[in-house]
């Protein structure tokens, strides 16, 4: 923890402008899920705000162009009560620039979105791609669905 808080007080001395693609990645990975970002729905999808510069934000559109798979199959995100996933894509922005494009496969009914592993059989998860699953858990439920994906 302190670690992290050290190198976190480190990139915050400078502005989000003149960060690197990689410091705004690790600007991302080091927030605050709960309190430094906000959710805006709209009828066209939501958004995810750093608060401290909403430049920074995380985008999601209800459209096809955001659909990565209507039937996730994949051994860890069926074995719940509803044996059913979808997978959908969500792009960090900084200003007009694209950064990075995750996945989040929302298991259990749309109960939770959760990062998308390395690959099926290496469920190892990257931090930044844990953090956007937290940011968008509008229900607390992402972390006690992990563990037992992953179980």
């Amino acid at each position: 923890m302190l670690a992290e808080y050290l190198e976190r007080s480190k990139i915050a001395r400078k502005l989000l402008s003149e960060m690197s693609g990689d410091e705004l990645l690790q600007m991302v990975c080091t927030s605050n899920p709960k309190t430094e970002w906000k959710l805006v729905h709209s009828d066209t999808g939501v958004t995810a705000v750093y608060l401290p510069d909403p430049t920074l934000r995380i985008e999601h559109a209800y459209t096809k162009d955001y659909k990565h798979s209507d039937k996730f199959e994949e051994s860890w995100a069926i074995k719940f009560a509803v044996r059913r996933a979808v997978s959908e894509y969500y792009d960090l922005y900084y200003g007009s620039t694209r950064l990075e494009r995750f996945i989040l496969v929302w298991v259990d009914g749309g109960r939770a979105g959760l990062p998308l592993p390395e690959s099926s059989y290496k469920l190892i998860v990257k931090k930044i791609r844990y953090k956007v699953a937290l940011i968008f858990d509008t229900s607390d439920s992402v972390n006690s669905i992990y563990v037992y994906c992953w179980l």
